[in-house]
């Protein structure tokens, strides 16, 4: 009555560690299972995507949350429209693993950002790219592109900064690798780097628990026809599974359906013929990949 607000005026609910759900009015709490917070990648916020790893013990999962559309980096990266090459999840992989295995390992070599800027297969050998996989260009810039790490000592990108964070906690309990299972989720622009972040993941390593579940809110679409037909393929492996959560007729999650370079080819192919030849020679037409 006096406005004040107790602890033990209220019940609580607790999840105990055998699983029971019971209310308490006392300011005693017993032990229960704490969801932690384990990494926290927003050092730059306003420049480059934010993440937040966590592990839920009374669930059994560990979770990679993206953010959201917010700052004017990030609605540039929405706008960036055009597919550029990109690898196969399973040779991509196979080549991080061998070289992990065998010593070798350099960050750079896994770093997407010459590929994307040369649009090219220059990081990738034909085996890698010959899929014709293709990805929103924004996109795949904000989860391959290099960024610095703490210490400034090394160039790394944040696919490999976070799967860092999820190898540290599988390595630190080997009940995670056992027993938990990998969420990855995010809303509109975080939903779409969280599935292009399980496709490559659910090939990553064979120690990673599967399947790796990817939970997308009004994503929008993140690459072309051989994407969604690959990611489907690892859907029916049983290493990759989607729920796709989306508004009816909600104009983010049915785009883009044509970029710059495709836009540019369709009006040439029909205004000018030649003009059309030249792109097409120029290697600067959209080509089969953006279909």
């Amino acid at each position: 009555d006096d406005g004040d607000v107790r602890n033990n005026c209220f019940p609580r609910t607790i999840l105990h560690d055998d699983g029971d759900v019971r209310n308490k009015t006392t300011n005693s709490i017993p032990e229960y299972k704490v969801s932690t917070i384990t990494a926290v990648g927003d050092e730059k916020c306003q420049e480059e995507m934010v993440y937040v790893v966590g592990v839920n013990p009374a669930t059994k999962r560990i979770t990679v949350a993206f953010r959201g559309s917010t700052t004017k980096n990030d609605f540039v990266t929405d706008a960036r429209m055009d597919m550029v090459r990109a690898p196969d999840p399973r040779a991509f992989a196979s080549r991080y693993n061998n070289e992990t295995n065998t010593g070798n390992y350099n960050q750079n070599k896994y770093n997407h950002d010459n590929n994307i800027k040369a649009n090219t297969k220059t990081e990738f050998s034909e085996d890698e790219t010959e899929s014709n996989i293709c990805i929103h260009q924004g996109f795949y810039e904000y989860l391959f592109g290099s960024t610095i790490d703490n210490d400034a000592s090394r160039k790394q990108n944040k696919f490999h900064e976070i799967m860092t964070h999820i190898q540290t906690l599988l390595d630190s309990n080997p009940a995670y690798r056992t027993t938990y299972k990998l969420y990855i989720t995010g809303h509109s622009l975080g939903g779409a780097l969280a599935t292009l972040f399980g496709f490559y993941a659910s090939s990553f390593h064979p120690s990673l628990p599967r399947p790796v579940t990817v939970v997308s809110v009004a994503s929008p679409r993140v690459g072309n026809l051989e994407f969604a037909r690959t990611f489907a393929r690892f859907e029916s492996y049983g290493c990759l599974r989607h729920l796709r959560i989306a508004n009816h007729k909600d104009p983010v999650t049915l785009g883009p359906t044509v970029s710059s370079k495709r836009a540019l080819t369709l009006a040439t192919m029909m205004l000018s013929p030649l003009g059309y030849a030249a792109l097409k020679l120029s290697g600067r037409d959209a080509g089969a990949e953006e279909t």
